[in-house]
């Protein structure tokens, strides 16, 4: 994930968020399979800021982990939220690469352009009127020169209630659910919109 933001044409700062959730399936036809591994995302930032002629920076790890709330295992689907209607949601599975563009000029509103890929196959998931929903809340910690000298961070996922019609595009979407028929019923979805 590439993110860039110009300020008044004079402060440029350079943010590279890499990591989605390592050692997950992306698809799986069984819930034993999910069960093995414990999510995770590791996000790197690597911050690099130019003011006056001089060039200043640092990099930090933020370890994201999962609340109580969820499930103690993996989740069986996650990808990046393609299409829905009233029974499904279609994801974009994959290697999932995010630019994010922020521009400032002044003191103007942020302009945010979110261009994201995937390169996995698509993939639908059942949802019925039994599915809870999960917004993602976690706010990124700003980047201070104490957290850049620690060089890392531990995160506890923030979640608050959701709904299928707040999941919309620019989402990363996971699902828990069981498997009927091949077909993945979710239980439990949590989004999460890039920023």
């Amino acid at each position: 994930m590439n993110k860039r933001l110009v300020i008044g044409g004079l402060v440029v700062i350079v943010v590279i968020a890499a990591g989605l959730y390592f050692g997950l399936p992306k698809f799986s036809n069984s819930t034993a399979a999910a069960q093995a591994v414990k999510p995770e995302r590791v996000m790197v930032i690597a911050v690099e800021q130019e003011k006056n002629g001089q060039r200043f920076g640092g990099e930090v790890q933020i370890r994201f982990s999962d609340p109580p709330a969820l499930p103690e295992r993996a989740e069986e689907a996650s990808g990046l939220f393609l299409g829905k209607d009233s029974q499904e949601l279609i994801l974009g599975t994959g290697s999932i690469e995010v630019e994010i563009t922020i521009e400032v000029t002044n003191d103007e509103e942020p302009n945010t352009v979110v261009n994201a890929t995937y390169g996995g196959e698509e993939v639908q998931i059942a949802v019925d009127e039994d599915t809870i929903y999960y917004r993602d809340a976690t706010e990124l910690p700003e980047l201070t020169e104490e957290t850049m000298e620690a060089g890392q961070l531990q995160l506890i996922r923030v979640l608050e209630k959701g709904s299928l019609a707040k999941i919309d595009e620019n989402m990363m979407v996971r699902a828990w659910g069981e498997f009927i028929d091949g077909s993945l019923v979710a239980d439990l979805i949590v989004y999460d919109p890039i920023r």
